[in-house]
């Protein structure tokens, strides 16, 4: 399982409807269009306050974009990764 380390990225809160699942989305640097969408399998992995859809947050996590299970992307430039472990997650 490959896992990447984010550090100190700024994000929204989103949630995804058709799976259930709060999501983190960061956009890429450098880019026009390309995002992030991180999944939190379980929403206990974020704060009560922040569990607002459309608040900005500074995440570090450690995720992952190997499970064949995630959902695939529904825009271009998007790439779905899990959240693994949440080390802070704080409102900007």
């Amino acid at each position: 399982m490959k896992q990447i380390k984010l550090t100190d990225q700024e994000g929204i809160i989103g949630f995804w409807e058709s799976i259930g699942k709060y999501t983190v989305n960061i956009h890429l640097p450098e880019t026009i269009d390309s995002m992030l969408t991180c999944i939190l399998p379980d929403e206990r992995m974020l704060p009560a306050k922040l569990r607002k859809p459309g608040t900005k947050i500074l995440l570090t996590a450690v995720v992952t974009e190997s499970d064949p299970e995630l959902p695939r992307p529904v825009l271009g430039g998007q790439k779905i990764v899990e959240v693994l472990e949440i080390e802070k997650a704080e409102p900007m």
